[in-house]
């Protein structure tokens, strides 16, 4: 996500699902703009995982979402080797 928005993930312990909610944020008359389109909705989804995504890959998800950008570079790197490049695409 980028500066104007945020987004949550919340993961099943065992890997097999997780909830994203995300909320696009938006400043001074760009916000009244939105609201007019619906552009400033928030959303919420649900996944599943078959098979669940492992513990590591979970670990490695919540690093590439944190603010540190040598932990977010780190999981990208360590993420690409398990998954491929398919595997960053999604996330940005």
């Amino acid at each position: 996500p980028d500066s104007n928005s945020a987004n949550y993930e919340i993961f099943q312990p065992d890997g097999s699902g997780a909830a994203v909610v995300t909320q696009m944020h938006f400043p001074g008359n760009l916000g009244k703009a939105a609201k007019t389109i619906g552009a400033d909705e928030t959303t919420f989804a649900t996944e599943t995982f078959d098979p669940p995504l492992s513990s590591d890959v979970i670990t490695l998800l919540v690093q590439g979402a944190g603010s540190d950008a040598s932990a977010k570079q780190a999981a990208r790197e360590q993420l690409k080797a398990k998954c491929g490049d398919s595997g960053l695409k999604a996330g940005g």
